[in-house]
């Protein structure tokens, strides 16, 4: 149950003044001595009472009341902008208007930052659109100030919201499929940060190399979604390797630029593939077989699932798996000889 918001009238009784008081010193007019605007300050501080600016600018603004907070997992992942281009002009087509945030890791960290629900909250919007996998946090479980929240990729474990989101093991499973087909037998996953989309997709590796009889060969790799990531994984792998692998599957298509650029460095002949089918990947310089999660679709079905949530919000929650397909570029072909074995 969600706790009860504070009040002005709140503030009022627990400093000992007249809600016009602090009316006047949370909109910081003049003609209020400093010791009781410190008083106030300091009853409005203990509560954890905020300023509901939203409230404040509904008279001027009556769009203001139909505002759709997106919250953006990491705006580096050059898919994210392709997703809320797709998204938001579907919800602003419907009458709202659209505020972006970030949660993305700050000052070299890993750990996400969830000040935007304070603000977000703060501005008492009817919906909102997480885009890219959050991982459980405490902080997710206090989204029920919105009408309507959906996760445009993975949420957190339970049916509190719905989700869209790719198939995530069945995109590796393809990559798998499509490596032995050209004779791989050694293959590596270059895995990326913990949490439910790089457990997936390394589960959907391992499982595919299992049913190909190819359980020796496992080997998991841990990296960071980042290219330095997959280029020092992949030194670390393949340097003074007598046995390197033939194939490297990554998580995704920036790690997999890192392990292109190291295989490159090192002078050796190995497969590499990637996930998310970035503009990126489809250059003739980088050429890299990939798997596409059809963002596109995705971003759409999201859409579309918080625009009904809005009008029914007492349906049961679900989660929309989208199918991905895969991408084959060059860059899969390295390592296999004419005969379609592998060359090592």
């Amino acid at each position: 149950m969600a706790t009860k918001r504070p009040t002005i009238v709140d503030v009022a009784k627990k400093a000992g003044v007249s809600k016009s008081l602090v009316s006047l010193v949370m909109r910081e007019a003049p003609g209020v001595s400093d010791e009781r605007r410190a008083m106030v300050l300091r009853a409005a501080d203990e509560l954890g009472y905020r300023v509901n600016f939203a409230a404040r600018s509904l008279t001027a603004n009556p769009r203001s009341g139909k505002l759709v907070g997106f919250v953006i997992r990491d705006l580096e992942q050059p898919w994210a902008s392709d997703v809320v281009d797709i998204i938001k002009p579907i919800i602003e087509d419907a009458g709202y208007t659209v505020l972006l945030t970030l949660f993305s890791p700050t000052n070299g960290s890993r750990r996400l930052d969830f000040s935007a629900l304070d603000v977000l909250r703060d501005l008492r919007v009817t919906g909102l659109v997480f885009i890219g996998s959050m991982h459980d946090h405490p902080a997710l479980n206090r989204v029920d100030f919105a009408r309507a929240v959906v996760y445009s990729g993975w949420g957190p474990d339970g049916p509190t919201a719905d989700a869209v989101r790719g198939n995530d093991q069945l995109g590796l499973q393809l990559v798998v499929d499509h490596l032995v087909g050209l004779g791989h037998r050694r293959i590596v996953h270059v895995s990326g940060i913990p949490g439910a989309v790089a457990t997936d997709r390394a589960d959907g590796y391992r499982k595919a190399m299992q049913r190909h009889g190819l359980r020796e060969h496992l080997s998991v790799i841990q990296a960071d979604y980042t290219i330095s990531a997959g280029h020092a994984a992949a030194m670390h792998l393949l340097r003074d390797n007598p046995e390197p692998p033939t194939a490297i599957t990554c998580a995704d298509d920036m790690s997999a630029m890192g392990v292109m650029s190291a295989v490159a460095h090192l002078g050796l002949d190995v497969a590499v593939t990637g996930y998310d089918n970035i503009a990126m990947s489809a250059l003739s310089q980088i050429d890299l077989t990939t798997v596409d999660q059809n963002n596109a679709e995705m971003a759409e079905r999201s859409a579309r699932a918080l625009l009904a949530r809005l009008e029914q919000p007492g349906a049961p929650f679900m989660t929309d798996v989208v199918r991905p397909r895969l991408v084959v570029r060059g860059s899969s072909f390295r390592g296999v000889s004419a005969s379609g074995t592998s060359s090592a």
